[in-house]
């Protein structure tokens, strides 16, 4: 496929990224520490949103092997949420609810969570 997402490495954050029936799951890995991940992430992430429209998929987002991410990244998923919502991109985020500081950063994104089901929150069954 032509359209594929590359998998992106910037420093210790990997997300590799596959394409499923109707799914593009992206499994973070690593840690996320770049003061700036805006000019890492949103670009990667302007290329996920094209391609889950493309496809007609609904994104996943899957961090319960993430070992850390800094609070300019949290800012920067906040405008993914936002900008795949505007997009009517449905965007599921799955994370390792018996990890504390994971439950605490998407217990803070729940205000996100809206009738419309476009973005979800999820805490991975273990």
């Amino acid at each position: 496929m032509s359209g594929t997402v590359e998998n992106l490495v910037a420093g210790d954050l990997s997300i590799e990224v596959l394409e499923d029936k109707g799914l593009v799951r992206c499994d973070w890995r690593g840690r996320s520490v770049e003061r700036e991940a805006d000019l890492t992430l949103r670009p990667f992430f302007d290329r996920l949103l094209a391609r889950a429209l493309e496809l007609g998929a609904t994104l996943e987002m899957h961090f319960e092997q993430l070992d850390y991410f800094n609070s300019s990244t949290i800012g920067t998923l906040i405008t993914f949420i936002q900008k795949a919502r505007r997009q009517k991109v449905h965007l599921r985020m799955v994370y390792a609810g018996t990890i504390k500081w994971q439950s605490l950063s998407f217990d803070a994104l729940r205000m996100f969570e809206k009738s419309d089901q476009l973005f979800e929150l999820k805490v991975a069954s273990s």
